[in-house]
């Protein structure tokens, strides 16, 4: 008897309806009647009377239910044994982000380095800076991508890239009016649009401003400031954007102004624990995510 005609009897059963156990179990109704009929040749026995309202049990079939049932059951659990040891032999390796950093980092690139040098499956969590070091540290993640600055006692590290922070802001504001870089210092006490609070440019710069005894006034938190920044009408908010988001900014009555002393962003640097086991893997890894590395 094969598992297939089990798993019709049951369904059969619970829904009492031919048309609705096919449409259930995504077989026509004439396939569904052959494997009834076949469980009833190779019993002996009736199982269901078909009437007007639908497909009756018999005596003998409300007996064999329970039982069909505990089959499919053991069925299900050896096929969940024979999947966990299937995990079990695919060796993962794990990379946490910090919330944003997905942003500038193609994480479709990433995956084919990944998949191209390593025989391991793939996993990406992007969460808080912070919680990306613990990861790190706790061997949660094989590999992190993390902003200065960190505590690299237990780490290998290279530096991936460099980034600058910048402003964007409508053409009326008065600090549009100016040319240049801007200076830091100059952002105290303006009204200003950031990404999120979880996110890494947005903990960098508010680490920046507690260094710097500068503080703006954070107007709103949001998820997509290049979007904010494009929408901009008035000259009353400016908005955190990093340099790689510059081409993203359309609106023609935008002026983006480079941040200065210090920088928004800072350095980002791909680490890994240097007692980790992979740790020549992890290694190989690391500077070939170097010499290929790609942005979005």
């Amino acid at each position: 008897m094969q598992i297939q005609a089990i798993e019709s009897f049951l369904m059969v059963y619970e829904t009492q309806n031919m048309s609705r156990a096919s449409e259930r179990l995504y077989i026509t109704q004439q396939c569904l009647s052959r494997q009834i009929k076949g469980i009833e040749n190779e019993l002996g026995v009736q199982l269901f009377i078909r009437q007007k309202t639908g497909m009756k049990p018999t005596e003998i079939c409300r007996k064999l239910f329970p039982e069909f049932k505990k089959m499919m059951t053991s069925y299900e659990s050896a096929c969940q044994i024979c999947s966990n040891q299937k995990n079990k032999n695919i060796q993962k390796l794990t990379i946490a982000l910090a919330n944003g950093m997905s942003n500038y980092i193609d994480i479709s690139s990433l995956s084919l380095l990944v998949k191209n040098c390593v025989d391991h499956d793939l996993v990406i969590e992007e969460r808080p800076a912070g919680e990306c070091s613990k990861m790190l540290l706790s061997g949660e993640a094989d590999m992190a991508f993390l902003l200065e600055p960190f505590d690299d006692t237990m780490l290998e590290h290279v530096l991936i890239r460099q980034d600058f922070g910048c402003i964007a802001m409508h053409k009326s504001h008065p600090l549009a009016k100016e040319t240049g870089p801007v200076q830091f210092s100059a952002l105290n006490g303006l009204k200003m649009v950031t990404g999120v609070k979880t996110s890494c440019a947005a903990e960098h710069f508010k680490r920046f401003c507690a260094q710097s005894n500068i503080y703006p006034q954070c107007v709103a938190s949001v998820m997509n400031t290049t979007g904010f920044a494009n929408s901009l009408s008035q000259g009353d908010v400016v908005v955190t954007i990093l340099s790689y988001a510059i081409p993203q900014i359309t609106n023609p009555d935008v002026v983006i102004r480079k941040v200065v002393d210090p920088v928004l962003m800072g350095k980002c640097h791909c680490c890994f624990r240097s007692d980790a086991e992979k740790k020549d893997l992890l290694r190989t890894l690391m500077f070939k995510i170097k010499e290929n590395y790609v942005v979005v």
